[in-house]
């Protein structure tokens, strides 16, 4: 779950132990609640306030009290019954905006004509929700606002296709919300790759009850860098990034395996700060730099970039797909821009032996703004201290705290072992390069399909 971890000013250093875990919607929760359909992958996301948990799946959402409790709970669907969409949503997201203690929640919607050419009948929307204030009673307009985004894009590759939007990158710094996604033609799944473009919301007047702009952008255009899967990173601390005054946004990340130097050499991430996110002085403005992070895995070169290993689990031979290389959480505080990502986690490169594939972090510095960011520490998660040797981490998430402590939450599971929930913690005086141990969050109790 995504949160400010710190429960008040000038309380100590969290444990790092964990001090609860209750469970949260399950697979025949789906039926319930969607007229009898189901939906795999579950893509659960949560976020936490000060008095709420709210999570979402794919396409359910429920909000419950700290201590476990059930307030309500309803289909995707029914809760963004407003907005009308028109078939069942996917890919849903939810963050807390410590700044103006909100839950913020989105979700894609597509509607194909059958057609890739421009045609009314293609549809794809963003659809965003906010909480009215940080304890919202119940899933209804009277404690959300609603916004519906028209996100398909036409002709941006110069043929006259139509384009949709999947796999939102979402996060919130002081004044903006920024919802990232990779365009693909209709009406294929995965038909035509178009880009990754992000869209810049202004919390004002959304955030009370009108109806904002939304404003789309093509990054990698504006900086010349790889046209890659980009996270937006969440943003804490007063004033946002650069303090009280400063006109920057937030950054986007990227990796998927970018490598320089081939075999031996070393990888990168890359980072886009956005100057001036809703125009004030003409922008926004992106500026693009890659950032050294080391010779994290052996890609490139002889390795071919390899495709990422899925991950073995006990009681079948059957694999649980761990999908690819990209970028998939960020936050920054305090000059701090954090991100994980899934890679290779073998070792040098072997074409005859199989990877494995582990969760990875990266911490990097951005005090001296654009241009000068560099990597000041990261790290794998083996898994070890879990199960066998070749256990797979994957689909890692993080949190940072006003101490520069840190969270990491993954999937993790091993030819011995079911897939579970795990995290690992680290406190901001510990050891470059290392995290506690690993903890249970919720063990795995059968193979998973």
């Amino acid at each position: 779950v995504t949160g400010d971890p710190v429960s008040a000013v000038g309380a100590a250093p969290w444990s790092p132990e964990v001090q609860k875990s209750f469970l949260s919607m399950n697979f025949d929760d789906n039926a319930d609640e969607n007229d009898g359909f189901r939906f795999i992958p579950p893509d659960p996301i949560g976020a936490v306030g000060h008095s709420r948990v709210i999570a979402v799946v794919n396409t359910m959402i429920e909000s419950r009290n700290k201590g476990g409790k059930m307030a309500w709970r309803s289909s995707l669907a029914e809760f963004f019954a407003p907005l009308e969409p028109k078939t069942f949503t996917f890919d849903p997201k939810i963050v807390y905006d410590q700044y103006e203690d909100r839950f913020v929640v989105v979700t894609l919607e597509r509607v194909n004509a059958g057609t890739s050419f421009a045609d009314p009948g293609n549809e794809s929307r963003i659809l965003l929700a906010v909480s009215k204030d940080g304890n919202p009673q119940t899933n209804t307009d009277a404690d959300w606002n609603y916004l519906s985004i028209d996100a398909k894009l036409t002709n941006i590759v110069g043929i006259g296709l139509d384009f949709w939007a999947d796999y939102p990158g979402f996060e919130v710094d002081e004044e903006a919300i920024y919802v990232t996604a990779n365009y693909f033609v209709h009406p294929g799944e995965f038909g035509g790759f178009g880009g990754s473009y992000v869209w810049i919301v202004a919390k004002d007047p959304f955030y009370s009850g009108g109806t904002s702009a939304a404003n789309v952008y093509y990054p990698a255009g504006a900086t010349g860098l790889f046209d890659l899967t980009q996270m937006p990173a969440q943003v804490f601390g007063d004033g946002g990034v650069g303090g009280p005054g400063s006109s920057l946004g937030t950054f986007l990340v990227g990796y998927s395996g970018l490598t320089f130097g081939g075999p031996g050499g070393v990888e990168a991430a890359q980072v886009i700060t956005i100057d001036d996110p809703l125009g004030a002085s003409g922008g926004p403005f992106f500026a693009g730099e890659f950032v050294v992070i080391g010779d994290v895995e052996n890609v490139g070169g002889g390795c071919s970039f390899p495709a990422l290993a899925d991950a073995p689990q006990a009681g079948t031979d059957a694999l649980i797909e761990v999908n690819d290389r990209r970028a998939l959480d960020a936050v920054w505080r305090d000059n701090g821009l954090w991100m994980v990502m899934s890679i290779d986690g073998t070792g040098p490169c072997d074409p005859a032996t199989a990877g494995v594939t582990q969760a990875h972090w990266v911490a990097m510095d951005t005090s001296g703004g654009p241009g000068a960011i560099f990597a000041t520490d990261g790290g794998t998660f083996g898994g070890e201290d879990i199960s066998s040797a070749d256990t797979t981490t994957f689909f890692p998430a993080i949190a940072v705290n006003a101490y520069g402590d840190a969270a990491v939450g993954f999937s993790a599971s091993s030819p011995d072992m079911y897939a579970g929930a795990f995290a690992a913690k680290r406190l901001a005086g510990d050891a470059p390069g290392t995290f506690g141990p690993t903890q249970t969050i919720k063990a795995g109790e059968d193979h998973y399909l």
